[in-house]
């Protein structure tokens, strides 16, 4: 009797264990539940605010009206000489060459050496376009027509100043008209990396603004073509002919800035360079003080 009233006893205080047990491992598993539902949906906001986040950065990369103001911002350059043929008998006949510039503060204008030089002209043939060297009566003249010009109504040229040229970087000078200046600064192309987004500000065939982004491909093209690249890096939209000397336009956090200027002197499969904006601005100084030097010297000859 008394062994009987013991395994009861034991079979009941087991029971009674497993019951907690069970009662336990369910509240283990609820609290569990909550803290696997509170995480998935912690990760459900994340993901949710990185896309919204991503969304907003497509939307602000080529921001419209910010667009509007580089293409506003460009200028054109005439470049207008007489010449002759190398005959005797030749009449002196007028040429003209358009290309795009990029007004900049104290009334500089850059644009490209290959751009606005003339040492040819183009002569149609039965058998297709050729350049022919020619005599120049006079000097070339440079010529400038501002975007912003245009909105006030005046579709006019206004004559400019060479300053002087560095391998392919050229700039000008206005001496009678303020230019306004190109809305976006220089910025550090030393902090290029492929994949990053950029838009240039083309002027395809000389007739029109074409918009092309693409992606930087390359930032280190090395002694390719015959080192005529060194200074540039590689970019996925696609050059036409007068887009030389176009902004390549990129973003510095949230600043738009000049990461290159497009130099479309290879014309090879569709690629596409552009001159570093460090080598630009280098190229720039460069020019000025050489045109400095020039002055000092001409003041000690006069004297």
């Amino acid at each position: 009797m008394r062994v009987s009233l013991l395994r009861l006893t034991v079979i009941l205080i087991s029971t009674l264990l497993v019951g907690v047990m069970v009662i336990a491992n369910e509240l283990r598993f609820r609290e569990l539940s909550r803290s696997v539902k509170k995480i998935e949906n912690t990760k459900t906001e994340t993901v949710v605010w990185k896309h919204v986040k991503t969304v907003k950065y497509v939307n602000l990369r080529w921001n419209t009206p910010k667009v509007q103001s580089a293409i506003k911002g460009l200028a054109e350059i005439q470049t207008r000489a007489k010449y002759k043929y190398k005959t005797d008998d030749s009449e002196v006949m007028e040429y003209e060459q358009t290309a795009i510039a990029i007004p900049l503060h104290d009334n500089y204008i850059l644009a490209l050496s290959h751009a606005t030089f003339v040492d040819s002209v183009p002569v149609p043939t039965p058998f297709g376009t050729f350049n022919v060297p020619v005599d120049f009566v006079e000097q070339p003249s440079y010529w400038i027509k501002n975007k912003v010009w245009d909105e006030q109504g005046v579709d006019s040229y206004d004559q400019i100043e060479l300053v002087g040229r560095f391998e392919d970087i050229s700039l000008f000078r206005s001496v009678e008209e303020d230019i306004k200046a190109f809305p976006f600064m220089f910025g550090d192309s030393d902090t290029l990396l492929p994949g990053k987004p950029v838009l240039s500000v083309g002027f395809s065939f000389t007739e029109l603004i074409n918009l092309k982004d693409g992606i930087v491909s390359n930032v280190d093209v090395g002694d390719a073509y015959g080192g005529d690249v060194e200074d540039t890096f590689l970019f996925s939209a696609s050059v036409n002919p007068g887009d030389s000397g176009s902004p390549v336009l990129g973003y510095d956090d949230n600043q738009l800035v000049i990461y290159g200027i497009t130099q479309s002197l290879i014309q090879d499969g569709g690629l596409a360079f552009a001159l570093k904006s460090n080598y630009v601005l280098n190229a720039i100084e460069k020019i000025k003080r050489v045109a400095e030097l020039k002055k000092d010297l001409e003041k000690v000859t006069i004297e």
